[in-house]
């Protein structure tokens, strides 16, 4: 039997960062780090992490190579073990920008980024108490915010975005002047990781993908939402309010255990969904999100319980979730999506000219 000695074992992030990996780790040849292999992984910008191996030269191949793998049952090979990060580059996707019957200006019409990323200090600033001397700009109207589509009436796309594929944005307008309002957001008796939140937005203008993120966290209660009165019993302020007037954001609180978190998953669709907050085996009521999100060639078919079903396009009464759904438990929702329908409707000038009328329309149904 070969003799167990100590050994190092030293981890490499082979162009990436290391994070909270430790770079070397102590055990003996022939054992197994077991527990005390690193559960945190490293992270390198535009890449995925696959793994860990003994080969150097696998670094930047996408793969192991078969019986290199190091993992947390692996057998320490030597006294001086050097252990590689392997890295998948992942997809590059461009991000346009359409200024939607205004000008782009000085701004990019598109930014290249790696898929599941946001586009952070690249995305196009927008600071509303100074907008009328930025861009984009439109002649009688006031810019507001990013949307998916031409029609989109609040943002949905910030530089915190995470972006799955290629899209297209479209600058949303309010027609007018500039007259600006704050929502200062108070955590109300708890507290926020960092400064508590404040943001500036448009007169008459709903939050959307700018509503913070982040919420507060109080020993012994649950976060409940946000209310216009620091002792409301119901939260009345979500990404979905349109405010008037400058207001304070008072998170509400409520006994531990006794509030669920509703979590939307748009399996691919947008905007991004708020989550909401409900008692204990109370109906999402007027919780339930009013603005619904979309997919391109698809429609949405409602709500469910089960992905499963929502990657198939389908909602079952057993799963399917609304406002009069009762919520027992934190819950993660799905929304499902089926292809579009088309017609086509076809004219015929019966022996007469049809001129500028074309010959054939398609709609969707």
């Amino acid at each position: 039997m070969r003799k167990r000695v100590p050994a190092k074992v030293r981890f490499h992030a082979t162009g990436g960062s290391l994070g909270d990996v430790p770079p070397e780790l102590e055990g003996l040849t022939g054992n197994i780090l077991g527990s005390s292999f690193p559960t945190e992984q490293p992270t390198r910008k535009g890449y995925d992490f696959v793994g860990w191996s003994l080969k150097a030269s696998d670094a930047n191949t996408g793969a192991i190579t078969p019986g290199s793998e190091f993992t947390k049952d692996t057998p320490i090979p030597d006294a001086e073990t050097e252990v590689y990060a392997v890295w998948k580059e992942r997809q590059k996707i461009t991000i346009r920008f359409n200024a939607n019957g205004g000008n782009l200006g000085s701004l990019s019409e598109s930014k290249e980024i790696y898929e599941r990323e946001a586009l952070g200090d690249e995305f196009p600033p927008h600071h509303p108490t100074n907008v009328a001397n930025m861009d984009p700009k439109r002649e009688g109207y006031t810019f507001i915010g990013w949307g998916y589509n031409k029609h989109s009436r609040v943002p949905e796309a910030t530089k915190d975005t995470v972006f799955t594929k290629s899209q297209t944005l479209y600058a949303i307008w309010k027609e007018g002047t500039s007259s600006t309002i704050g929502v200062k957001f108070d955590a109300n008796g708890g507290k926020y990781k960092n400064a508590e939140p404040s943001v500036m937005l448009e007169k008459g203008t709903a939050l959307g993908a700018r509503f913070p993120m982040e919420v507060p966290e109080r020993a012994g209660k649950a976060f409940f939402g946000y209310a216009d009165k620091a002792s409301a019993d119901t939260p009345n302020i979500t990404a979905e309010t349109v405010f008037n007037e400058s207001t304070v954001a008072y998170a509400l609180w409520k006994d531990a255990g006794s509030v669920y978190k509703v979590e939307f998953d748009v399996i691919g669709g947008y905007p991004v969904m708020q989550p909401v907050y409900v008692e204990a085996g109370k109906k999402l009521g007027d919780r339930f999100p009013k603005t619904l999100p979309r997919k391109a060639g698809k429609m949405l078919v409602g709500f469910t319980s089960n992905r499963a079903e929502a990657e198939l396009g389908i909602v079952t009464s057993a799963n399917e979730v609304n406002k009069d759904t009762e919520i027992n438990k934190d819950t993660v929702v799905y929304a499902a999506f089926k292809k579009k329908d088309v017609s086509t409707v076809t004219f015929d000038a019966n022996g007469g000219s049809l001129g500028s009328v074309p010959a054939k329309v398609r709609y969707d149904i």
